[in-house]
């Protein structure tokens, strides 16, 4: 069982912490051809999706895409799915990892602070978000990354993180 087919059988309300799970998502125009959807954020069409290398899928990088962003329609967020899904427990919500590839690290910062401030004035929210978070790290035996920014930014400088991306006619015609 691949850590996809796991995170798929977890009965939890994933959109407490911005994510809706989806098996059966309708690609944007900028969403590469070769990619999987596995989730979206629910707003602007902005959703995340593994590109299959040829290292197999749990090695596989995970991309968030932005089709209301044309300077960041894709960026790469995680190394894979687990490395996305220890950011996403360090953040507590994935909207900050579709922030991010916009955000400088001060902002970035000030947003995760915000999001925590957000849970802090809400507790039976913060319950629910703990809850999944919680149940994330139990499954997947997940740890909190010290630096999200550092981390990102190292993981978009090393190639070896990188896949084959392959886009629409449509796509590559409005980019060139």
């Amino acid at each position: 069982m691949t850590s996809l087919d796991k995170l798929y059988e977890i009965e939890k309300d994933f959109g407490v912490i911005g994510l809706t799970l989806t098996k059966d998502f309708s690609p944007y125009f900028c969403t590469p051809v070769n990619a999987f959807v596995f989730a979206q954020l629910g707003q602007d069409g902005i959703h995340f999706c593994i590109v299959r290398s040829e290292k197999g899928i749990e090695n596989s990088p995970v991309y968030v895409v932005s089709p209301t962003e044309p300077e960041h329609y894709i960026e790469l967020v995680g190394r894979n799915l687990i490395d996305f899904l220890n950011l996403v427990i360090t953040c507590k919500d994935a909207t900050a990892l579709e922030y991010i590839s916009y955000a400088s690290e001060d902002k970035f910062n000030k947003y995760i602070e915000e999001i925590k401030g957000q849970l802090l004035e809400n507790p039976d929210f913060n319950i629910a978000v703990e809850d999944v978070l919680c149940t994330l790290k139990t499954v997947f035996m997940l740890q909190e990354i010290n630096n999200v920014y550092s981390h990102v930014k190292d993981t978009k400088e090393n190639s070896i993180y990188h896949a084959n991306l392959t886009f629409s006619k449509e796509y590559q015609d409005l980019i060139t």
